[in-house]
């Protein structure tokens, strides 16, 4: 990676997978519940805390993360990685089955379309064909990536899938990715699922209340 030490070191907790030995990186805040608003570019929305606040019920943005999204979850959630160009919430961080819905900027000025073009490249990942998507009124791309390696692989191996500011952003083997890819003024922004293959269709479902409560403002 071409960042010294301590990206490296952050750039390994930027794991698509969320691995289940992926540690704490601060105390739990508990979030000040609002209500869910129908979604709107300019619903209220609670500021994400620290990385370990549970989150309760209602709307949620990132503060500093371009462009402003805002999103709805149940209870169940918690605020996880967060560093520059990129944040995640998950539904049970540290289990082998953990759900993260994450946000990422991508590196570079290629368009949406390149970017894809580059994940089918990679010789370490098997990738399903791409399809149309639209998520908070933007219409983009949808990929769904797993590693070539054996799921029963122990340890498992980790392969890059998008690089951020931090570093690679990689999944593991076992696991599988949903890589929702869009052209914005600001560059490519990925909206990205990840979730165990055994638990792939719970993923999907937790993860598509998250996904239709989005809105972008550009």
């Amino acid at each position: 990676m071409p960042f010294v030490r301590h990206a490296v070191a952050l750039a390994a907790l930027l794991v698509l997978a969320a691995c289940a030995t992926t540690p704490p990186l601060s105390p739990s805040l508990e979030a000040t519940p609002v209500p869910v608003p129908s979604p709107s570019p300019s619903g209220t929305a609670t500021p994400l805390g620290a990385p370990g606040q549970e989150l309760a019920a209602g709307r949620y943005t990132r503060d500093g993360f371009e462009p402003r999204i805002t999103f709805a979850v149940d209870e169940g959630w918690t605020a996880e990685q967060a560093t520059s160009g990129f944040f995640d919430i998950q539904d049970d961080p540290g289990s082998l089955d953990v759900v993260a819905v994450q946000f990422a900027n991508v590196v570079g000025e290629a368009p949406a379309a390149e970017v894809v073009a580059e994940i089918q490249a990679n010789p370490q990942l098997r990738v399903g064909e791409p399809e149309s998507v639209e998520i908070g009124g933007l219409e983009g791309t949808r990929v769904v990536v797993e590693t070539t390696d054996p799921p029963e692989t122990n340890p498992a191996v980790f392969r890059p899938v998008l690089v951020v500011a931090a570093g690679p952003l990689s999944i593991a083997s076992a696991r599988r990715l949903q890589v929702n890819l869009f052209d914005t003024p600001d560059g490519v922004l990925a909206i990205l699922v990840g979730g165990s293959m055994a638990e792939w269709d719970r993923a999907l479902d937790l993860a598509s209340l998250v996904l239709d409560s989005v809105t972008i403002d550009e």
